[in-house]
C-alpha cells in the first residue's frame, strides 16, 4: 500500500456532493486540503480513540472507518462503518473536547489530517476555502443532529414505556 496520490479537486468535489452543498467550492476547499497531512493506513490502524483530546480534523478520502464505543459494562459495542468520503472529528475539534467514539480503520485507506490550530484558525478566516469549510462542518453537524434525533425518535416509538421529560436548566 503505497499509493499517496491525492486528487484534492475529486475529493473536495465528492465532500460537497455528500454534504449538498454548491460545487463552486471546489477549487477552493482543494486548495485547503493542499495543505492537509496524507496519512496512508492499513485496515485495523486506530485513527482517533475515544476519549482522547482532538488534535486534527480529518478528512476521509478512500476507504472505511469502523465506528465503536465502550458501553456501560466496558464493553465494545460497534456503531457503524463510514465510507468515504466524509469529515470526521469536526465537533471534537470546534468544541477543543475529546473523541466520543473510537474510529479505527476498516479497509485500507487514505485520510487527510488538518492540525487543530490550523482549523481553530480558519473558523475566523474570511478565506473561500474556509468558508467552504465552515459549511462543510455545518452540514455535517446538522446532518449527525438530524439523524441522532431521527433514532431516537425510533427507539422511543418502538418502547412506549420510556418517558422523556426534558428538563429546563433555567427554571427548575
Amino acid at each position: 500500500m503505497t499509493d499517496l496520490t491525492v486528487d484534492h479537486k475529486a475529493i473536495a468535489r465528492r465532500l460537497l456532493r455528500m454534504e449538498g452543498l454548491p460545487l463552486e467550492g471546489i477549487d477552493p476547499l482543494a486548495r485547503l486540503l493542499r495543505t492537509a497531512h496524507p496519512l496512508q493506513l492499513r485496515a485495523g490502524a486506530v485513527l482517533v480513540n475515544e476519549g482522547e483530546e482532538a488534535r486534527d480534523l480529518l478528512f476521509v478520502a478512500r476507504g472505511s472507518i469502523q465506528v465503536h464505543v465502550k458501553d456501560a459494562s466496558g464493553q465494545r459495542s460497534d456503531l457503524t462503518i463510514l465510507r468515504a468520503p466524509f469529515l470526521l472529528g469536526h465537533i471534537a475539534i470546534i468544541d477543543a473536547g475529546k473523541r466520543s467514539a473510537t474510529c479505527e480503520m476498516a479497509t485500507d485507506g487514505l485520510v487527510l489530517a488538518l492540525p487543530r490550530t490550523r482549523v481553530q484558525a480558519l473558523v475566523t478566516s474570511t478565506d473561500r476555502g474556509a468558508e467552504v469549510l465552515r459549511d462543510l462542518m455545518l452540514s455535517g453537524m446538522f446532518r449527525q443532529l438530524d439523524q441522532a434525533t431521527e433514532r431516537l425518535r425510533v427507539f422511543l416509538r418502538a418502547h412506549p414505556e420510556v418517558h422523556v421529560e426534558l428538563a429546563d436548566p433555567d427554571h427548575p
